[in-house]
């Protein structure tokens, strides 16, 4: 949430992604947090503990604090004033932006080339000679589109063409926002490319990502390091899990100092548990909480950390049936998986503002939907593709979906009332000021002697 945003319509906008998502109601709060600027920034660090983990606590202390309430809104209108002949702003306007991304595709200097070739009447090619020159550009449903096959998955991908003027924001929301976690160029355009396309999307989103202020200053010197050794391939998801510690990192605002990292080999689909100590017992309790959501893993590949080989550990996975493997003392390149994700998980943390670091703990969610969303170089899936059947619906996707959404009939109806009634508006302001120069006439017209009047004066 950013200055001008309308607070209650962006905390309506969150909670129905949030349904959508599935996110469970007790982590609102912690999901919100991040987004949150300015005074709801400020508002939502003055909350108890307890009460910044309650979302609809938190709502009501930030829409408080902004002066949101039924009363402000029934100030505000009673206190609008409109000069005569000027309409309330949006009369008559299309209350769809379908329609708005379909002009703007025909504006694009470049896309009204492709447009004009795959123009048609009545169901027939204009130029069905010209159109053959782009086989992979459709119209569908008045917008444009580019078929073709993912050289990586040989699935077929549509992408909708983005004209010029939206570019930017498409390339901000895959690398800027939180959920996005600033990653490289290359994967910030293997998410963008499986949705969108423009002419030259390729060196524009690296001519974008490369000189990010924020990448810049967060991303370290990379120094030589002995080659990892890859393991075995695996195929069944979670039947070999990685494991690793990250930290200490600097204590968030509610404890918090380590991260329990978990990665499955077959889909590399990642679990980052924040931890506010290391003990076994804690460790042992948040591999359970795991196991519950993924199933029992057959193997478990560990460094040789006393955490990792303590007792109780090593007595929780013989209860289980998992087999501990470890890597070779002073050799922790075995597990190359691992240590490659801890590295991504901690530059991502270092690109945040230095005043969200208190609360990196809040900031997991978003970068694990950054990271599970994004196709991997070694697999060119995403790890969410390859657990689940299929991508997760993101921010992108939500942002396609406005630019394709089809006006609903009441939509409809609302555009041509509007149209109607500046119509009829116009009418009556003409109709208004002919009354009125007829009335001007009649009063300034001379008037003639009353003839009573002379004849009583003679």
């Amino acid at each position: 949430m950013v200055p001008g945003d309308d607070p209650e319509a962006f905390l309506v906008t969150f909670e129905w992604v949030a349904v959508v998502a599935g996110w469970a109601p007790e982590q609102w709060a912690s999901i919100l947090a991040p987004y949150l600027t300015g005074t709801a920034q400020t508002v939502y660090r003055g909350l108890s503990v307890e009460a910044a983990q309650d979302y609809s606590q938190v709502k009501a202390a930030i829409l408080d604090a902004l002066d949101v309430s039924p009363e402000t809104f029934r100030q505000r209108f009673r206190s609008l004033t409109y000069a005569t002949g000027n309409a309330p702003p949006g009369a008559g306007e299309d209350p769809s932006p379908t329609t708005d991304f379909c002009l703007d595709q025909r504006a694009d200097p470049t896309l009204q080339r492709v447009y004009e070739q795959l123009a048609i009447a009545d169901g027939t090619v204009l130029d069905p000679g010209r159109a053959a020159q782009w086989p992979h550009f459709e119209l569908r449903q008045e917008r444009l589109y580019r078929v073709e096959r993912d050289p990586h998955t040989g699935e077929t991908r549509t992408q909708l063409l983005v004209p010029w003027c939206h570019q930017r924001a498409v390339m901000k929301l895959a690398h800027d926002v939180p959920t996005a976690g600033h990653l490289g160029h290359e994967k910030t355009l293997a998410w963008i490319l499986g949705r969108f396309f423009w002419p030259g999307v390729h060196q524009e989103v690296k001519n974008y990502c490369n000189p990010c202020p924020d990448c810049q200053l967060a991303t370290p010197a990379r120094t030589p390091k002995a080659p990892l050794i890859p393991m075995p391939l695996i195929e069944t998801p979670f039947e070999r899990v990685a494991m690793d510690l990250v930290g200490p990192l600097p204590k968030s605002s509610v404890g918090f100092q380590y991260i329990l990292v978990m990665l499955d080999y077959a889909t590399r689909f990642p679990e980052a548990i924040p931890l506010r100590n290391i003990t076994a017992h804690t460790i042992a309790d948040e591999l359970v909480k795991v196991f519950a959501r993924v199933g029992l893993p057959r193997e478990i590949l560990t460094d040789q950390g006393t955490n990792f080989t303590s007792r109780l550990l090593r007595q929780v996975c013989e209860l289980l049936g998992v087999k501990q493997l470890r890597t070779s003392v002073y050799h922790p390149q075995t597990d190359g998986l691992v240590e490659r994700f801890n590295q991504t998980l901690k530059d991502m943390l270092r690109k945040f503002p230095q005043e969200d670091l208190r609360r990196w703990d809040q900031l997991l969610p978003p970068l694990l939907l950054a990271v599970r969303e994004v196709p991997q170089s070694s697999t060119k899936f995403s790890p969410f593709e390859l657990l689940y059947g299929h991508q997760p619906r993101g921010l992108l996707d939500l942002m396609r979906e406005t630019w394709e959404q089809t006006p609903s009939p009441l939509q409809e109806r609302l555009k041509q009332a509007g149209a109607r009634a500046q119509k009829n508006l116009k009418a009556a302001q003409e109709a208004q000021a002919q009354t009125g120069v007829a009335q001007s006439c009649w009063y300034q017209s001379p008037t003639a002697p009353n003839d009573s009047a002379s004849t009583s004066g003679t």
